[in-house]
């Protein structure tokens, strides 16, 4: 098993995975579209056409365009397009929310506050919107107002698993253990087959290790192993 040591190397790489790698996957844009080859570049190519058709009413489009761009990683265009899509429509809250994930990912926490606070301005109930403030908060290490956006989210939208695993991280850096766990165990019932799902395994077994639940534990690392295995099989 692990050595105090590996528990809290462990802990520390769930920690990073979250705040670094979590700000640029698996972000929740409006369409929640993650398709690749011939069927995404078509996806673009439509956007592309009904902006053609009628530039003036070309905002969910030209949002739609904005969120490919975003996929792509091509932040700075994801940024001009969704501007574009916002001038079109100025209460159009999807386009601040990617916005501010472009933002968000080169660094600028500023601009990605400002853009989500005006997205829950337009949009009260709009749950990945706070989802995305969690993160941001969690980029600056404010993890109690992290742990905040992220029940609301919850609140909203009690079925996105990346709620509880970015507040069982918020949790774990405040020394909460016991929150932790149960966020990381939401995360595992609402999303058994997932990438987070390994990651929630693991974490919640080197919290248990540090906690002395040695059972728990190696039960949980036993099942971290074998979803890996069973994924790549898949593969």
């Amino acid at each position: 098993m692990f050595s105090r040591h590996g528990v809290m190397i462990i802990i520390v790489l769930a920690i990073v995975t979250a705040v670094a790698v979590g700000l640029r996957m698996s972000t929740p844009t409006d369409n929640m579209w993650r398709s690749g080859g011939k069927h995404w570049v078509n996806n673009m190519q439509t956007y592309q056409k009904q902006i053609e058709q009628d530039p003036k009413k070309a905002a969910g489009p030209m949002n739609g365009l904005a969120n490919a761009y975003l996929d792509q990683g091509k932040f700075d265009l994801a940024i001009e397009t969704y501007t574009k899509s916002i001038e079109l429509d100025p209460q159009f809250p999807s386009p601040y929310n990617g916005r501010a994930l472009a933002y968000q990912n080169k660094g600028d926490h500023g601009k990605a506050r400002a853009d989500l606070q005006k997205a829950l301005e337009l949009n009260p109930n709009y749950a990945f919107a706070y989802v995305n403030l969690g993160r941001n908060y969690m980029g600056l290490g404010q993890y109690e107002e992290s742990i905040k956006a992220y029940t609301k989210a919850i609140e909203l939208n009690p079925a996105y698993p990346d709620s509880y695993f970015n507040r069982a991280v918020c949790y774990e850096i405040l020394g909460d253990h016991e929150q932790a766990i149960q966020n990381y165990t939401k995360v595992i019932e609402i999303a058994p087959n997932e990438t987070n799902t390994i990651k929630a395994y693991e974490t919640r077994s080197a919290i248990n290790k540090y906690l002395g639940n040695d059972k728990e534990a190696v039960a949980d690392l036993d099942r971290a192993n074998l979803l890996k295995l069973r994924r790549k099989i898949v593969r």
